[in-house]
């Protein structure tokens, strides 16, 4: 059975929605829903109707355009749409297809050498790096003994001054 397709003014009375507010939706939404022009007169298929329908809904809810266009690209396929009289001729000749596979082939190794130039700078990054981080962990380690050195000698010089302390004067050994 065939499915018959419908116009927007169907849809619109199918939906409850105001005709203007449906082309409006069909109009803003057009990558979601599929069109079948013949002449000036624009026909969609049934399944239009839950998408509008679900617009609606969104709206309603209080989501905005952009909202909306982005929950449908997930619940929705898209449509592509090719215009029949802007077609490109397919009529090459078996040396321009070859040519032309040439060429993209030469475009992919050239890609492909930039994208293994980028990974070998990349592993280069990540070994300088590293080096750098061994660097910083050593200074830190040289950093720790220079601190515990430095308590060691606040230490003996604190023992020192306090013994210095504890000592009498020489001119008090007279025993005057």
């Amino acid at each position: 059975m065939v499915e018959e397709w419908l116009s927007i003014a169907e849809i619109a009375e199918k939906t409850g929605i105001p005709e203007n507010t449906a082309r409006r939706y069909v109009g803003k939404f057009s990558d979601f829903i599929q069109v079948k022009s013949t002449g000036r007169a624009k026909k969609y298929p049934p399944d239009t109707i839950q998408v509008v329908e679900r617009i609606s809904q969104l709206y309603q809810a209080g989501k905005g355009t952009d909202e909306i266009y982005e929950l449908l690209s997930r619940e929705q396929p898209l449509m592509v749409r090719i215009d029949e009289e802007e077609q490109p001729s397919l009529s090459l000749s078996p040396y321009e297809v070859m040519e032309e596979f040439r060429r993209t082939n030469s475009l992919i190794l050239q890609t492909m050498q930039q994208v293994t130039r980028a990974v070998e700078a990349m592993t280069a990054q990540q070994e300088d790096l590293a080096e750098a981080r061994e660097k910083i962990d050593e200074l830190k380690d040289k950093i720790a003994e220079r601190d515990n050195r430095e308590r060691e000698l606040l230490t003996r010089i604190e023992k020192l001054e306090e013994a210095q302390q504890k000592k009498k004067p020489w001119w008090k050994f007279g025993g005057k």
